[in-house]
């Protein structure tokens, strides 16, 4: 037998069942906990782009008009008023002609978060955005480029935070859970097995029937096991009379 097979069968029932469903509770529970989570930030995240994504096509609709109308202040105007969205670190727009930036143009321009951190890169998408002008016939020319740089670290740290808090209330969820059953086990099972167990090793003067209520396989092996060692005392007493009437008859049969 191996080092572990008997390390297995002299632990208790308690240490078995701990080794058989811990592994697979935490498995479970945790691993439930955490892909749940992640489906939850992973919406969170989506959400937070998609809202940056409408902002910044609509932006650049917007700029479309200006450009068309060469209307510089109210460009800058627009510009100026993204770096007020919150998490917005980085903003610029750029002319094209044919393709290629127009140098100079009174239109590019480039406005940078002074609180932002330059080290701190966790959770910043930079996006382009067209600027489209309609020409007929149903032609469509890309007159310039806005481009938005945006942090979701708030968004990536507040998902941490639940992610870890939903853990650590998982991880003490199933130890109370697992304590519960251990509890359980002990007052259903592993109690009266011990009690039967102790009753065995008592002499026919000591034994005291175990006491038992319940109803289920295990009170109905402990009744029998009373019935059994109620028995087996009668039939010790009746094997010692027995023995005791023939020793008394071998002496009397040589006093006379």
């Amino acid at each position: 037998m191996s080092a572990l097979s008997r390390l297995w069968y002299s632990t208790s029932v308690q240490v078995k069942f701990l080794w058989i469903c811990l592994p697979a509770a935490l498995l479970l529970a945790v691993g439930g906990t955490v892909l749940q989570r992640y489906l939850a930030n992973q919406r969170a995240l989506d959400s937070a782009v998609q809202q940056f994504d409408e902002t910044g096509q609509r932006t650049a609709q917007a700029l479309s008009t200006e450009l068309w109308n060469y209307n510089v202040t109210q460009a800058r105007a627009i510009v100026r008023s993204l770096m007020l969205i919150p998490n917005v670190v980085q903003v610029s727009t750029v002319e094209l002609s044919k393709g290629q930036v127009v140098t100079g143009s009174q239109f590019e321009m480039a406005l940078v978060d002074p609180g932002s951190q330059e080290t701190e890169q966790r959770g910043r998408r930079t996006v382009e955005f067209p600027i489209r002008i309609e020409r007929p016939p149903n032609a469509a020319e890309v007159v310039g480029k806005l481009t938005i740089t945006y942090s979701l670290k708030h968004v990536l740290d507040e998902n941490d935070r639940l992610r870890n808090r939903a853990m650590a209330t998982g991880t003490v969820g199933l130890l109370l859970i697992i304590g519960a059953t251990l509890y359980a086990l002990n007052r259903a099972v592993l109690k009266p097995i011990g009690a039967v167990a102790a009753s065995a090793r008592q002499s026919d003067a000591d034994f005291v029937p175990i006491k038992m209520h319940a109803g289920d396989q295990v009170g109905q092996l402990v009744r029998a096991f009373n019935d059994l060692r109620v028995r087996q005392i009668e039939s010790n007493q009746q094997l010692q009379t027995a023995r005791d009437e023939a020793v008394a008859a071998n002496a009397a049969k040589s006093a006379f």
